[in-house]
């Protein structure tokens, strides 16, 4: 019973040893992790509107077939808002293209870099605008707006992708207090 009450006050020294962040962002967490858990959430909400063509499209030119998950959108729409909110200069459709290219395989020729489907991205930004997650960024001049930039990350959309942020990022710290520590 002793060695157990020792073993719980070695594990609370431990975290508090662990410096958990008061404030956590997308950028604090990998990425692999926030798309997964964003997708999951879009696909949750029910109200991203998953287009008819989705069975048929391929998300480039040189790719050779569809995606294999039903749920690729998201994961893609999941991806570009990660990408928007990355980049707060305002992003548009051909950065993006650029992001998600690749390479073609052209046999024995050397590769070239080919940019991604825009019909994808644009669909996921119209969706996730719509979903007050991104909105529009435009240049202004005093009261008068001059034209559109990009878009950038409202401030619902930013509430919420730091929400889930902050969760995966809880979750990564509980993990890491469980492992042992190794003493030398």
């Amino acid at each position: 019973m002793e060695q157990n009450m020792h073993m719980t006050q070695e594990m609370t020294n431990e975290m508090k040893q662990i410096n958990i962040p008061k404030s956590v962002n997308v950028k604090d967490v990998p990425a692999h992790l926030f798309i997964k858990e964003f997708a999951e959430q879009l696909k949750k909400m029910g109200k991203f509107k998953v287009p008819e063509w989705l069975d048929y499209v391929k998300t480039a030119t040189w790719k050779e077939l569809a995606p294999y998950d039903k749920d690729w959108i998201y994961i893609r729409a999941a991806a570009i808002a990660r990408q928007i909110y990355i980049n707060k200069k305002g992003i548009g459709v051909g950065f993006l293209r650029t992001h998600f290219g690749g390479k073609e395989k052209r046999g024995t020729c050397t590769p070239k870099f080919h940019r991604a489907t825009a019909k994808v991205i644009r669909h996921c930004m119209k969706e996730l605008q719509r979903l007050n997650i991104i909105e529009l960024l435009t240049l202004q001049e005093g009261e008068e707006e001059l034209c559109t930039v990009g878009r950038k990350v409202s401030k619902k959309g930013m509430a919420d992708m730091d929400r889930i942020a902050a969760k995966i990022a809880k979750e990564i710290y509980q993990q890491i207090a469980q492992c042992p520590v190794k003493q030398q």
